[in-house]
């Protein structure tokens, strides 16, 4: 997709919302409306650097190629049906935005044990995942048909300063359609779907990341 027809899509779909990092290189917290309720976020709570240092390992690594990658917590969906729906600034449903070709959800995990048990998503997670397809019926314009679903999870298998990043292609694991015996089903309708993160399993998987330099945009450390 061109640079200027993307511009031009965000700017007349979207209101943007930036969050720069202060004078510390930390991100301020922050006040959001949920609902006819105004709740207050502070900066641990994000895990804004976890899709951080995400985004900045797909790119570097060219998981997607060189396809933008967009963090949707500075996206708002000026409708108020499907994208208001999903694009929902700092709490929309899902993480990160390939635009035409996928959404990504990021976890994070300090447990060293997910290439073992695997990583278990519950029901609002999979439902959040699941609302993405809604997209594909409610939208016209072909940007936002056929959007592969992807899961990225953070994790520490060893203690230290580096994490894993493992990127799971959804769709080669799972059923969404309930047409398939061959896998097994990702619906909205399930308490928790349990998904295999180790490296035989990704489509990317990278080891030993260093991530101190992102956490410290979260997190004041001595």
């Amino acid at each position: 997709m061109e640079e200027e027809t993307l511009e031009k899509i965000i700017t007349q779909c979207f209101n943007v919302k930036k969050f720069p990092l202060n004078d510390k290189g930390m991100y301020e917290g922050y006040w959001q409306e949920i609902g006819y309720d105004r709740k207050w976020f502070d900066p641990e709570s994000t895990y804004w650097w976890v899709e951080d240092l995400v985004i900045d390992t797909l790119k570097k690594e060219k998981v997607f190629g060189d396809r933008p990658i967009l963090s949707t917590r500075h996206l708002i969906g000026k409708d108020r049906g499907s994208l208001g729906a999903v694009f929902k600034g700092p709490i929309s449903k899902i993480d990160l935005w390939m635009p035409g070709y996928g959404f990504a959800e990021i976890k994070y995990t300090a447990d060293g044990q997910r290439d073992y048990w695997g990583y278990d998503l519950d029901n609002r997670a999979i439902t959040n995942i699941c609302s993405i397809r809604n997209l594909e019926f409610n939208m016209k314009h072909p940007l936002w048909k056929n959007n592969k679903l992807f899961l990225i999870v953070v994790h520490a298998p060893d203690p230290g300063d580096t994490v894993s990043i493992s990127v799971i292609d959804l769709d080669d694991q799972f059923d969404f359609t309930e047409d398939s015996n061959d896998k097994p089903l990702f619906h909205p309708s399930q308490e928790h779907v349990c998904v295999s993160v180790d490296e035989e399993n990704c489509l990317a998987r990278f080891d030993e990341v260093p991530y101190r330099t992102y956490h410290k945009r979260c997190y004041e450390e001595e």
